[in-house]
């Protein structure tokens, strides 16, 4: 019985997974085997009987008919070699059609794998080092499948008929054959730990330099505001050092794996010619029979040290592989419950119902028995000090995390009964600080809803004040913003998440600090297209800048995790001794004095 990775349906083992795909096409990998059966078998037997009979009938020629003899010999041994070279080309079509389905399908797989992982994944692991992970699997299975496997399988066939045919020839000739071929698996088998010591050891301290090094480049602007591109190169540089005296290592362990093979495997043919030199001496053995095992004896050792030479390169493609699977491939947390239906959203009632909630690795919860009920279509405003879980409980309402005790309810169903992809879908997020895809305007706010036209596109973005912006840049909505948006301003950025929002026009909406990094211009713009997007929906607002919470239908101050306070702004600034009334004097041009 397979064994998977707990809620997702990759097996654990890493020749599991690739095997899914290396059997997937049947059909496509009976093509490729039977092909290269078909071209070593014949190729490394042909040539040497072949020129056993040649070399027989040219020492002992017929006297009548000579032509005879020849001519059917060698058209024969054309058309059989047309069809070697027709399985050759058949072996590389169906290797290169299994290699690229499953190129194409692992990528899509992990792909679906990582996304349906939790926040608490990627707040372990750098994106850049989940993609590289994710390109050592892939690549994994190019070094080891089907070239590395099926090939070897398909040349010991090759050693076990060489030796079968040597037989006729010579029983000492073929026992010495299969012998040498023998130790030279043997010292493969032993010496394969050491290399896949080195191996292992360069493939997890390669990823870690890849994952600080996407970290560092990924925050670019921060290295060059500090003039930190040299303390960037301090940092890798004891890795790469590190790196650099492991790689010197892994090369010496493949020097120490295919020499001695090299060794063994020339010494066969070399003694090879000498026992057909002594059995001639005396006899036993023709000139054609010389030619036929000397002849095999070099085409299926030059085949096996070829063989052979691939190992380093599996070896090191699957402890990479390896590695990054071990690294990548986790339990998901979050998941959907068997058979969960779709939310169904009639009013946008919200409640949440005892909620205390924890971070795996935290000793103090972040919420505390919370309970808050939000009417459909009401207005909350949410407030108090950082760290008092105003963002988590926005998280917990998405499902980004579960609860640690409690339930969240939306029109009656419990957040965690229903998919996760129907409850994202009905709540529209504006965050703080929200990135943009290396994409066009177009598609960063066609993002908000899959089947959404042009119009409905261009519709957004003037109902969020982003048109005008839009079409005074070079290509309009055809305009690439940069890497995580970097050619637009905080103020443009926001805009284009609320024309996402517009279009997504789902009956929740969760604003999180959406003016609080905003000039007072900008935020004059930006809030104007919130007001519009607030509109007969259930809204959570999230903020700092209290002004921006002035007409909300009911403010929530959050003090330890739990509701401490809860009313409307006026009320809650004359409330003596009030928490919401220290914050609002605390306040700095609308920000809190944190």
């Amino acid at each position: 019985m397979k064994k998977y990775i707990k809620n997702t349906n990759l097996p654990k083992s890493l020749w599991r997974f690739w095997s899914k795909y290396l059997f997937a096409k049947k059909g496509w990998l009976a093509g490729f085997f039977g092909a290269l059966v078909f071209a070593r078998l014949v190729q490394y037997s042909l040539y040497p009987i072949f020129s056993k009979y040649i070399i027989d009938w040219i020492g002992n020629p017929p006297v009548e008919n000579l032509l005879g003899y020849a001519m059917p010999l060698l058209v024969g041994f054309a058309a059989v070699m047309a069809a070697v070279h027709v399985a050759w080309f058949l072996r590389y079509f169906f290797e290169r059609k299994i290699e690229e389905y499953a190129r194409m399908h692992i990528s899509e797989d992990l792909q679906t794998y990582v996304n349906s992982q939790s926040i608490s994944f990627y707040s372990k692991t750098e994106p850049g080092k989940i993609a590289r992970n994710m390109d050592y699997i892939n690549e994994g299975f190019y070094a080891c499948m089907p070239e590395g496997w099926v090939s070897f399988s398909v040349s010991f066939g090759v050693v076990i008929l060489s030796t079968i045919l040597l037989i006729q020839a010579s029983p000492l000739l073929a026992a010495m054959f299969f012998g040498f071929n023998l130790i030279g698996v043997i010292w493969t088998i032993y010496s394969m730990p050491v290399l896949a010591k080195w191996s292992d050891k360069w493939a997890d301290l390669h990823s870690d330099i890849s994952g600080a090094l996407n970290d560092s480049l990924s925050n670019f602007i921060t290295v060059k505001l500090f003039a930190g591109a040299r303390r960037e190169r301090e940092i890798l540089r004891p890795a790469r050092e590190r790196l650099r005296r492991i790689g010197i290592k892994h090369e010496l362990a493949d020097c120490y794996f295919w020499i001695p093979s090299s060794y063994i495997l020339d010494f066969a043919v070399i003694a090879c010619m000498g026992v057909c030199i002594w059995l001639a001496m005396r006899g036993h053995m023709t000139a054609g029979d010389a030619v036929f095992c000397i002849m095999t004896y070099k085409t299926v050792t030059d085949m096996v040290f070829e063989m052979l030479l691939k190992v380093p390169a599996m070896v090191k493609g699957y402890s990479s592989a390896k590695s990054a699977y071990r690294e990548l491939v986790r339990p998901v947390t979050i998941c959907d419950a068997p058979g969960a239906p779709e939310l169904n959203v009639a009013r946008g009632e919200i409640v949440v119902r005892n909620l205390s909630f924890r971070f795996p690795d935290a000793k103090e919860y972040v919420l505390q028995n919370l309970n808050l009920k939000i009417a459909p279509g009401e207005k909350i405003g949410i407030v108090g000090l950082s760290g008092n879980g105003k963002t988590t409980l926005a998280r917990l309402i998405m499902r980004f995390y579960d609860p640690t005790r409690g339930e969240i309810l939306i029109d009656g169903q419990n957040i965690r009964d229903v998919t996760q992809d129907s409850l994202r879908r009905n709540i529209a997020f504006v965050p703080q600080d929200e990135t943009m895809f290396n994409r066009t305007l177009r598609e960063n706010i066609g993002y908000g809803r899959e089947d959404a036209g042009f119009g409905e596109i261009q519709d957004a973005a003037r109902r969020s004040n982003s048109f005008d912006f839009i079409m005074k840049t070079v290509r309009g909505f055809k305009t690439v913003v940069g890497t995580r948006g970097i050619k637009l301003s905080g103020g443009q950025r926001q805009r284009v998440s609320i024309a996402r929002a517009f279009l997504k026009d789902a009956p929740i909406l969760v604003l999180d600090e959406a003016t609080s990094a905003l000039d007072s211009q900008s935020e004059a713009v930006v809030q104007e297209s919130i007001e519009h997007l607030t509109r007969n929906r259930t809204c959570l607002i999230i903020a700092h800048r209290l002004s921006t919470l002035k007409h909300v239908d009911r403010i929530i101050v959050l003090e330890n995790g739990r509701v401490a306070e809860s009313g409307r702004h006026a009320d809650l600034i004359r409330r003596r001794g009030g928490i919401y009334a220290r914050l609002w004097r605390m306040q700095s041009c609308g920000f809190i004095g944190e």
